[in-house]
C-alpha cells in the first residue's frame, strides 16, 4: 500500500465522521479527504475546524467545497461570516463573487470583483471574471436576420410558446432532422445574436420535444436568460425550467434545473414557490442527513418567514439549534441570529 492511500486511511478512520486525530491540522486532513473523494467528510473537518480554530484558510477550503458541491446555499452564508471575520481578505471575497454568479446574481458578482479591484488591482481572478461577466452581459447591437432561406427563418416566426401543438406534432425522424437544422442554423449566427438564439431554441423546445435536443435548449436557453444581460432574466429562467422539469423529470439535466431554479425564485422575491419547493423536497427526502437537514431548514424558515408563516420558521430554527447540539456550527448560528430577528 503507499504512502498516500494509507494517510487517507488513517486520515479516515480517526476521523470517526465528525472529527479529526488529535494534534492534527484540519486543513490538511481535510485536504487529503477531498483528494480522496471524501467531499462530506472532509467539509465536516473543514467546519469542524472553522468551529474550534478558525482561520482565513479554512473558510476557503469549507467554501471552495461547498462550490465544487453546489451547496450554494451553505456557501453564501459561510463565505459571509468569513469576509466578517477577515475583512481583507480578497480570495474569500473572490470567491464569494463565483458563488454569487453561479447562482445568478451577476450584480452582487460584480460588485465583490470591483471591491477585490480597488484594493489589488492586479488581481487576476477578479480582473478575468469581471471581464468576463461585463462582457456576456454587454448591450446587444441590433442583430441581423436570420440565414435567407433557412430552417430558423422559415420555423421561428411567431415560435415564442415551450409547447406546441399536439395535432401538428412531427415524427420523431422529422423532429431530429428540424433540431439538427436548427443548431447547425444557430451556430452561424453571431454570438451576440440573442433574439434569434432564443427564437431558434423555442422552436427546438417546441417542435422537437421528443429529442435530446430539447432538454439541451431549456438548459441553454437558461444559461443565455441567466448571462447575456445585465441582470438575470429569472422570469425567463424560472418559465424553461419549470417546463424541463416538469416535460422531462428523468433528464440529467434535472438536479442542476432545481438548484438553479431555487435561486431564480428567491432572486425574484417568490418566497412562495421557495416554501412549496422545500415543501416537496422533504417529502421526497424526509430523512436528510443532518447537514442536508440543517441547510434545507435554514433555507425553509426565511422563506417561510417572508410569507408571515413566521410560527413554522421558529420551529424549523429550534430544531436546526436542538440539533446542533451545542456544537456552535455555522447553520445553528444563522438559526440564532434569524430567530432573534422574528
Amino acid at each position: 500500500m503507499s504512502n498516500r492511500r494509507w494517510l487517507v486511511l488513517v486520515v479516515c478512520c480517526l476521523l470517526g465522521g465528525a472529527g479529526w486525530a488529535a494534534g492534527e491540522n484540519p486543513l490538511d486532513a481535510g485536504k487529503q479527504l477531498e483528494k480522496a473523494g471524501q467531499n462530506e467528510q472532509a467539509l465536516t473537518v473543514f467546519l469542524d475546524g472553522i468551529r474550534t480554530a478558525p482561520s482565513e484558510e479554512l473558510y476557503r477550503e469549507a467554501g471552495s467545497l461547498l462550490g465544487k458541491m453546489q451547496k450554494y446555499d451553505r456557501a453564501v452564508p459561510l463565505l459571509e461570516e468569513g469576509i466578517a471575520k477577515y475583512p481583507q481578505s480578497t480570495p474569500l471575497m473572490n470567491l464569494l463573487g463565483l458563488v454569487r454568479f453561479k447562482t445568478g446574481d451577476t450584480a452582487k458578482a460584480i460588485t465583490l470583483w470591483e471591491a477585490v479591484l480597488d484594493r489589488n488591482p492586479n488581481n487576476s481572478f477578479a480582473k478575468d471574471w469581471l471581464a468576463k461577466t461585463k462582457k456576456e452581459a454587454a448591450p446587444v447591437a441590433e442583430p441581423p436576420a436570420a440565414p435567407t432561406g433557412s430552417v430558423a427563418g422559415r420555423e421561428t416566426a411567431g415560435a415564442t410558446g415551450l409547447v406546441g401543438d399536439p395535432a401538428g406534432k412531427l415524427p420523431l425522424a422529422e423532429q431530429e432532422a428540424l433540431a439538427k437544422q436548427l443548431y447547425k442554423d444557430m451556430a452561424a449566427l453571431d454570438k451576440y445574436d440573442l433574439p434569434n438564439f432564443d427564437q431558434m431554441h423555442r422552436t427546438v423546445i417546441r417542435k422537437c420535444p421528443d429529442t435530446d435536443f430539447a432538454q439541451q435548449s431549456c438548459w441553454r436557453l437558461s444559461n443565455l436568460y441567466l448571462m447575456a444581460e445585465d441582470s438575470p432574466n429569472h422570469e425567463g429562467i424560472i418559465e424553461v425550467l419549470e417546463h424541463l422539469i416538469k416535460t422531462y423529470p428523468d433528464s440529467l439535466l434535472v438536479p442542476e434545473a432545481k438548484n438553479r431554479l431555487l435561486q431564480s425564485y428567491r432572486a425574484s422575491g417568490q418566497d412562495h414557490k421557495v416554501v412549496v419547493f422545500y415543501e416537496e423536497l422533504f417529502k421526497l427526502n424526509p430523512n436528510p442527513d443532518e447537514r442536508d437537514f440543517m441547510s434545507w431548514s435554514l433555507e425553509y424558515a426565511e422563506a417561510l418567514a417572508k410569507i408571515d408563516r413566521k410560527d413554522q420558521a421558529r420551529e424549523l430554527y429550534e430544531k436546526v439549534i436542538q440539533m446542533d447540539n451545542n456544537r456552535d456550527q455555522l447553520e445553528a448560528r444563522v438559526a440564532r441570529e434569524r430567530l432573534a430577528g422574528l
